[in-house]
């Protein structure tokens, strides 16, 4: 058989295979005036991977889609794809399945039935993207299902119920393999929930707004980038995990009382690197943890710069930058079991007075943290109220010329002279929340003290006639 022969043939095999649909992916429209008026009954005609446009318009339906099809939107968030607040808005049970473009909302908000804007059931390969989801329990809830990507969507929980009554953005169970990029997640319960999921990589998100911004239960072989967790209770929650690596995130302004910016929790053998926590309760918080590095880290502004209980042991802390915290460190044993360095090179302190006289970027004189005012607020936290007061400076002065309270404190035989890696998170940052908002309190503290004094003398007064 010659060449153009053979030619001819593989062509005429190839239109015969396409007219009989194998290897061809139709386009099925659905809108007013199309072939198909609802979604549902274009996915009833689609065969495996077939694409399904969406034109705008709201489509009031719940979906099911149980063969490898393409839904996508026409127009960007145009197609509102709208449930009957009863389980889940749409349901994939295939695997290869793409959801792209739409608005998607009005999930049932019952908590048995996990009801969620989209439900990945055991299918592989899915591709959730460029969605917004709203007024919905969950977000995207995977269920036993592996290698799914979810980039670049929206998803706002229901902002008027209480932390309680509010599902997770985007929920992990019994899971690996997933890829999640460039989401916005608001007002739900927690921003992500890994249960039982491994080997994920999360990149680029934002979280704000929520109880936790990711949390971990039993999930292991995870990478976090890039990410920016805001006004949360906690930034992230790593808890029973292991071969965590945080890196280049931001956590900040995660206020209340015990919130944190990050918080370990029987964790192992993670990496926290070149991250910023910035303005949190405590930005660096650490129990029954063991084997962890936490490096590179700048750490500023917060009211604790770092807890570290003595639960822990074997990790590492060095080349972090502790920057104008209220309290760089806290410990709570007088023998800690962690290193607060590495190979001659511990942290940067921005209260360390020592000097370096070798020139060598170490300080000459060991780093102790901690004071005995500091040691009097970790035993009555009431009186962070004075933080900055006349009294706590005058405790602090006189502590250091003679210490008189034995404490626990932070050790640091290789303080750094320099900030470490810094420069490029507090270069344009406002440096007023922590000191000024000490100053603030303990100047409000004196005006509440003043006018209950009058208060109480004008009802000595009035009633001693």
């Amino acid at each position: 058989m010659g060449k153009k022969t053979f030619l001819i043939f593989g062509i005429v095999c190839l239109l015969f295979l396409q007219y009989h649909g194998y290897g061809y992916a139709a386009e099925l429209e659905v809108g007013d005036n199309k072939p198909f008026q609802t979604i549902t009954s274009a996915i009833a005609s689609a065969s495996d991977g077939d694409i399904i446009k969406v034109f705008p318009g709201l489509y009031k339906e719940k979906l099911e889609l149980n063969k490898q099809i393409i839904l996508q939107s026409v127009e960007k968030h145009k197609a509102i794809i709208e449930g009957d607040h009863k389980k889940h808005v749409i349901e994939i049970k295939s695997p290869d399945v793409v959801i792209k473009g739409f608005k998607i909302r009005a999930s049932g908000h019952n908590f048995l039935n996990n009801d969620a804007a989209i439900l990945v059931d055991q299918a592989d390969h899915a591709q959730i993207v460029d969605n917004v989801m709203e007024d919905i329990l969950f977000g995207v809830y995977i269920d036993s299902g592996n290698n799914t990507i979810i980039t670049g969507n929206e998803i706002y929980g229901l902002k008027d119920k209480r932390l309680s009554e509010r599902g997770n953005g985007i929920h992990f169970f019994n899971t690996n393999g997933n890829e999640v990029n460039g989401n916005v997640i608001k007002n739900v319960r927690d921003g992500m929930y890994f249960d039982h999921a491994n080997e994920t990589e999360v990149t680029n998100n934002k979280i704000t707004d929520v109880r936790y911004g990711l949390h971990y239960m039993w999930s292991n072989d995870n990478t976090f980038r890039e990410n920016y967790f805001s006004n949360n209770v906690s930034g992230a929650a790593i808890m029973f995990s292991k071969f965590i690596s945080l890196e280049k995130n931001i956590f900040a302004d995660n206020r209340g009382y015990r919130a944190f910016g990050m918080f370990f929790q029987t964790a192992e053998e993670s990496i926290v690197e070149d991250n910023l926590f910035m303005r949190n309760s405590i930005g660096i918080y650490s129990d029954l943890s063991r084997g962890n590095i936490i490096r590179n880290n700048t750490v500023v502004q917060n009211d604790i710069g770092i807890e570290i209980l003595g639960s822990n042991w074997d990790d590492e802390i060095y080349g972090n930058s502790f920057i104008d915290n209220l309290q760089h460190a806290s410990v709570n044993e007088m023998k800690i079991r962690d290193k607060w360095y590495k190979d001659g090179e511990g942290n940067f302190w921005s209260d360390y007075s020592g000097v370096d006289i070798e020139k060598d970027g170490i300080g000459d004189a060991e780093y102790h943290s901690g004071s005995a005012f500091e040691f009097l607020m970790y035993k009555y936290p009431h009186l962070r109220l004075f933080v900055e007061s006349p009294t706590s400076k005058m405790l602090k002065a006189i502590d250091k010329m003679f210490p008189v309270i034995d404490r626990a404190e932070v050790i640091d035989p290789y303080p750094l002279k320099v900030e470490n890696n810094s420069a490029s998170y507090v270069k344009n940052m406002k440096i007023y929340p922590s000191k000024v908002a000490g100053i603030m309190t303990f100047v409000i503290s004196l005006m509440v003290t003043a006018i209950g004094i009058t208060f109480i003398t004008y009802l000595s007064k009035r009633f001693s006639h």
